[in-house]
């Protein structure tokens, strides 16, 4: 499932000469993108993880050591490394537990249990929040390095309801949005698929969040009956990995693989010169290491939109002879909260939608569209 393999080809040509020799053995080392932060961009971050052959952390690694190809390489340059085990940096979790009636039994008593075992195993300065949804999404425990308390919020889970998962979805990615560290992360489990009507946001929102808040959401699979393909997308719209647990069994060497994949990274902080305005960059990654470089890996960065970009249709210079419609596109990452029309020295707001004024009679001038 990994993302934008058709960029990898474009991107080969651009690499240095000594990465690729004829017959050069498989790469014994392997390097995968866990996470992109594009959100408080022209400061963009990008975890990475490195392992050698039989699967234990690369240390030692350095900037020199990390080569960026790609669209975004010419917009941006890495300008520090850093490694989250010789450093001990601390992040950021929310948990996100399906709670519905399916979940009774054996699957939320083992989610229980490897919920319990992920917490153990945070660092002292690390931060834990709990959501549970069914058919609503709550906030049982807000970010919080007391970990006693931690365990009690997922103890004190319960099941029933039907399944609000894209409504899970875009809550728990808002609230990592607002972790107190920049390293934040978000482990959505179901069981299920959404419940009809269930949710107030779209399929789409979730998929759609997690690059412009820089959250990277790690998704979990629990049984057969999941929406696999939603799972897939959300994690793979902020570069994480989806996980699939056909048994409550599995459950625990996933959070286990997790906790040790999140105290392993390195962080890579890139310098972004380029406009905010929701272009989106492939990229791929490769690494030089003692035993040899690594595997390259491909994922995007999408730059963020903080002020709205507003885009009009042709505008006529000669008299109006009869109706005319202006068209006006508007981009950005918050929701509109008002929308001002003037046209020859008229002007009306609106503070909700729909955003759409009817008629202004005027002689002809030029009309001019603003947003905020």
């Amino acid at each position: 499932m990994k993302r934008f393999a058709v960029f990898t080809l474009v991107s080969l040509l651009a690499l240095p000469a000594f990465l690729f020799q004829p017959d050069t053995p498989a790469a014994s080392t392997s390097l995968e993108i866990t996470g992109v932060n594009a959100a408080e961009a022209p400061t963009i971050t990008v975890t990475v993880d490195v392992k050698d052959s039989v699967g234990q952390t690369v240390r030692g690694l350095t900037l020199e050591d990390f080569h960026l190809n790609g669209r975004l390489a010419e917009v941006a340059r890495i300008v520090t490394v850093q490694n989250v085990t010789e450093e001990d940096l601390p992040f950021a979790t929310v948990l996100v537990i399906d709670t519905s009636s399916s979940m009774a039994g054996p699957p939320l008593e083992r989610t229980i249990a490897a919920a319990r075992d992920f917490i153990s195993r945070l660092g002292p300065n690390d931060q834990v929040a709990v959501m549970s949804f069914n058919t609503d999404v709550r906030v049982d425990l807000g970010f919080t390095t007391d970990k006693n308390a931690a365990l009690a919020a997922v103890d004190a889970l319960q099941f029933g309801g039907q399944t609000a998962l894209y409504d899970a979805a875009v809550d728990g990615i808002e609230l990592a949005a607002q972790a107190p560290f920049p390293r934040r992360t978000m482990i959505l489990l179901s069981d299920g698929a959404e419940y009809g009507g269930a949710s107030v946001n779209p399929r789409e929102a979730g998929p759609d969040l997690s690059p412009v808040r820089g959250v990277p959401v790690y998704t979990i699979g629990l049984g057969f009956g999941t929406d696999r393909s939603y799972l897939e997308a959300l994690a793979e719209s902020s570069s994480a990995r989806f996980y699939e647990s056909p048994s409550p069994d599995d459950l625990e060497a996933i959070y286990t693989d997790l906790s040790a994949l999140f105290r392993s990274q390195y962080i890579l902080t890139l310098e972004f010169d380029a406009p905010l305005d929701g272009t989106i960059y492939p990229f791929t990654l490769q690494a030089q290491t003692d035993a040899g470089v690594t595997n390259i890996d491909a994922a995007t960065v999408r730059a963020p939109i903080p002020t709205p970009i507003v885009s009009l249709s042709p505008i006529p210079t000669a008299p109006l002879a009869a109706p005319v419609t202006f068209l006006a596109s508007v981009a950005a990452d918050q929701a509109l909260t008002s929308v001002d029309f003037s046209f020859a020295g008229q002007s009306v707001s609106f503070a909700e939608p729909p955003f759409a004024l009817r008629s202004i009679r005027s002689p002809c001038r030029p009309a001019t569209t603003s947003s905020t």
